[in-house]
């Protein structure tokens, strides 16, 4: 599908949840280096530190990113999606020493509708590396993090374990 046709019909609401998916140039794998994977999650979490978006959940496979996030009060998807390929990019070029382009253009969103399930959309989300066959064990895959998981992969302590959010 061509990009024109992806934002046809695009449109920010903010408080809205959606789930977003941009990917590498030629979609190359070059998130796959610790270095890099790092880059990005750096730009996610200034991005909500900014106050663009709440992230719920996050991904960061070899060559592409799934974000659940909610998308907070003035902002705008595009304005989020500029900042955070943005910060990423200065971070993967004086980084990881990775040249431009890095982004494929644009992005694709799916808004989260109110019959929808976040923590099923998380569940879906993280278990990406899984069905990829990156790891036997979404645990030991060390790029995903979401609101509702235990430390290393979230913030709660003592609440869910990691394995728990991902369906058997």
């Amino acid at each position: 599908m061509s990009y024109a046709a992806l934002t046809r019909n695009r449109r920010s609401a903010t408080n809205h949840s959606y789930v977003l998916t941009f990917c590498a140039h030629d979609r190359r794998p070059i998130f796959i280096e610790a270095n890099a994977a790092t880059q990005i999650i750096h730009a996610m979490h200034r991005s909500t530190r900014l106050g663009y978006c709440h992230s719920l959940a996050w991904v960061v496979m070899p060559n592409h990113v799934h974000w659940l996030l909610t998308l907070a009060d003035g902002s705008k998807l595009s304005s989020l999606m500029a900042a955070t390929k943005g910060n990423a990019s200065r971070g993967l070029q004086a980084n990881a020493g990775l040249r431009l382009p890095i982004w494929q253009p644009g992005y694709y969103e799916h808004q989260i509708r109110a019959d929808e399930d976040l923590r099923q959309q998380a569940r879906y989300l993280i278990a990406n590396p899984l069905r990829a066959g990156l790891v036997s064990r979404v645990v030991d895959y060390p790029y995903w993090w979401a609101i509702w998981a235990s430390p290393p992969h979230g913030p709660m302590a003592g609440s869910i374990a990691a394995e728990s959010l991902i369906e058997r």
